[in-house]
């Protein structure tokens, strides 16, 4: 038996576990579709489960669906349901029974009780299949044929959400409106100017106009959108009804919540919650005390329940079986390339189509005028030789005459023959069109645009997603927002370890024995136990930004979890942390450079009027931070070099500036091929190292 090394094992395994989820499981292609629904779709056309037919049970598409994925029926049926309710702006499955809700975490019943089929507009995006359109492979077992993808005429992928996770890799694809996405694409092919675009859910809901960060997702791809629940206020019944969620969140979530805040005694204005949601839409019935401050009850709702959510786009797709984030037009122009080449295929099987038949009608030409002598052949000439005689006799080739010879007996005279041939001319100019259209990238794009026009003509829909202005929102938050601070300003102690870590744990959670727990091999290296929840924190980067985010951001620890990793808190992607602190005006920050140079920031250049989450230019960027300490007074610092050589001296040569760019002033001067590889604060054991007077020349070994 051959041994292997259990960690290489893993490692073989773990990665091929990871690109099988990736490419296989999680990520759409750019036709729109994770490869489970291209499979279920492609099982259901071939089983003729038509848009015009009748429904047939769950459990029959699951059976079909199987021939072509080797995993289990439940997550099959799971799928088909996403692809047919209403969660999606456009169902690619007819479905028919009692299926879930949009706004339900509830499950539809058991495939047994459900029914489906195709939808016209998910029979579009199967039917040039039949024409070449796309590739076609083998399914896992070989045994049957199936699509590599499909032939979308359409940009399904921005049209219907799409979230998955993978192994370290994950997507978050919004819907858009069809109309919009259509415009853009036809746009982008005319090489004119395009809009960002806002988000459409079947959910309803309003997004908020937020043209900076619709622009962000217009050309990375990543961003946030905020969804707000739609709501009526009935003054005389006291009620508020809300009939409309953001598509992030379900009604059970948001119901859940606001009973977990009446408890809790965060919501005291509410004398009841009712869920009376039916067939004629959804409605979440709340009641108020006469005594209600509704601009407090309101901001309460939306700043501390799913009431108001937001959707992360994260534009991760599969282009050629690996994962990429595209903006939404760089997604459309891979569409447009996508089908650029689904069209010049179709073309391709429509020309040796049409290229067959007139070879054959061609053959019937000579046949006109030989016609008794044709007859006479095939009825005199033994079956062997009907083909030959027919080529020798008629100067025709094996097709021609192969096909002469199966013509039946009544087709074979003139009249008949006449009628077929006439369309010769016909051919021949659809011949000489289709090759002008795959000679002409324009004219290939030109049917696009065509295929756009009519699909968006049968199948738009009204937005159902209104798209509200700042202005026109009522922003809770800030009319009450003093209100709110109150709730938020309560004592916390707040520790930062090494490894990014920050806890921040109430001081009511601190009575009676306790351990802080942090992760096995971190430290802490900052501890405060007097702190207010709105202190703001600040992050700093090695691209030169600096983060704030207030503690009230930040979830409440207790002593026992490791607190919020910042990393991943933040979301970063091409950054690192290099140093966390509280954002204390009367302090400043020493920041001690590779170069030998050493700066004092004043803490309030930090400070904003705004609540801005991120500065630029947090330190000077010319050369590499290495060593962050905020105090109120100075400190003797020891600088050490590559070459061992140390100096000490105290901060207090160094003046405190308000720009936080500065470059400050020289510490240890350096020679060209030397840096600063560590700075240290003063104590007795480095007195050695210390210069008696102003100079900087001479230095000490370390």
């Amino acid at each position: 038996m051959r041994k292997v090394k259990l960690s290489s094992f893993m490692d073989n395994e773990v990665m091929e576990f990871s690109r099988y989820t990736i490419s296989e499981r999680a990520l759409p292609d750019i036709n729109g579709l994770k490869p489970i629904h291209k499979r279920i779709l492609w099982a259901m056309y071939r089983g003729g489960m038509y848009s015009n037919k009748p429904r047939q049970k769950g459990t029959a598409v699951q059976g079909e669906t199987m021939k072509f994925t080797p995993h289990g029926d439940s997550s099959i049926y799971d799928a088909l349901v996403r692809l047919s309710n209403d969660s999606v702006n456009y169902p690619l499955a007819d479905s028919q029974g009692a299926m879930s809700s949009k706004n339900s975490v509830n499950l539809p019943a058991a495939p047994r009780y459900t029914s489906f089929r195709l939808t016209e507009l998910s029979e579009m995006c199967l039917e040039d299949i039949k024409k070449n359109g796309v590739v076609m492979g083998l399914n896992y077992d070989g045994e049957y044929e199936e699509p590599e993808t499909l032939p979308t005429p359409f940009p399904l992928i921005l049209c219907n959400s799409n979230i998955g996770i993978a192994v370290g890799i994950a997507t978050g694809i919004c819907s858009f409106n069809m109309e919009e996405v259509i415009q853009t694409t036809i746009n982008l092919i005319n090489n004119k100017p395009t809009k960002p675009m806002y988000p459409d859910f079947a959910t309803k809901g309003v997004v908020i106009r937020d043209d900076e960060e619709a622009k962000k997702v217009k050309e990375t791809g990543r961003g946030k959108f905020t969804l707000r629940a739609t709501y009526d206020i009935d003054k005389k019944n006291r009620t508020i009804t809300f009939n409309s969620l953001p598509y992030t969140t379900t009604r059970e979530k948001v119901i859940e919540t606001i009973l977990d805040k009446i408890k809790d005694g965060t919501i005291t204005e509410l004398t009841s919650v009712e869920d009376m949601t039916s067939k004629d839409g959804l409605e979440i019935e709340l009641k108020y005390k006469t005594t209600a401050d509704l601009d407090i009850l309101m901001a309460k709702l939306f700043s501390k329940t799913p009431l108001e959510d937001t959707f992360s786009c994260n534009f991760n797709v599969l282009i050629d079986g690996i994962p990429k984030v595209f903006g939404t037009d760089e997604m459309l122009l891979e569409w447009i390339n996508f089908r650029l080449e689904s069209i010049k295929r179709i073309k391709c099987y429509e020309l040796t189509q049409l290229e067959d038949k007139l070879h054959n009608l061609k053959g019937l030409e000579k046949v006109i005028s030989n016609l008794d002598k044709t007859i006479d052949i095939i009825r005199n000439s033994s079956e062997s030789k009907v083909i030959a005689n027919l080529k020798k006799e008629l100067s025709v080739d094996d097709i021609q005459a192969e096909h002469i010879a199966n013509m039946k007996l009544r087709n074979l005279n003139s009249s008949s023959i006449d009628n077929k041939i006439k369309d010769i001319k016909k051919l021949e100019k659809e011949i000489e069109e289709i090759n002008k259209t795959l000679a002409s990238e324009k004219e290939l794009k030109n049917v696009i645009v065509k295929q756009l026009k009519d699909i968006n003509k049968k199948f738009k829909k009204e937005r159902q997603t209104q798209i509200i202005d700042k202005e026109e929102v009522i922003d809770y938050k800030d009319i009450k927002q003093e209100v709110l601070e109150q709730e938020l300003d309560y004592n916390v102690r707040v520790l930062i370890t090494k490894d990014n870590y920050v806890k921040k744990i109430p001081l009511t959670s601190l009575r009676g024995n306790f351990t802080i727990e942090i992760k096995t091999g971190d430290e802490i290296i900052y501890d405060n136990d007097n702190l207010s929840n709105l202190a703001e924190l600040l992050i700093f980067t090695d691209k030169g930004n600096v983060y704030k985010r207030k503690l009230h951001e930040l979830q409440d620890d207790k002593p026992s979890t490791l607190g919020t990793y910042i990393p991943s808190y933040l979301e970063l992607q091409d950054e690192e942390v290099i140093y966390i602190t509280l954002l204390e005006k009367d302090k400043f920050l020493i920041i001690g450079y590779d170069n030998g140079k050493v700066s004092k920031v004043s803490m309030e250049s930090y400070e904003t009027k705004t609540n801005r989450n991120m500065l630029k230019n947090a330190y000077n960027m010319e050369s590499k931070p290495i060593f962050f300490y905020k105090t109120d007074k100075d400190i003797d610092l020891l600088a050490i070099n590559n070459d061992g050589n140390a100096i000490l001296l105290n901060t207090d040569f160094i003046a405190i500036k308000s720009t936080r760019n500065t470059q400050g002033n020289i510490f240890m001067k350096l020679k060209d091929s030397q840096l600063v590889k560590e700075y240290k604060i003063g104590t007795k054991e480095y007195e050695t190292y210390r210069l008696l007077n102003s100079g900087y020349g001479k230095k000490y070994r370390a």
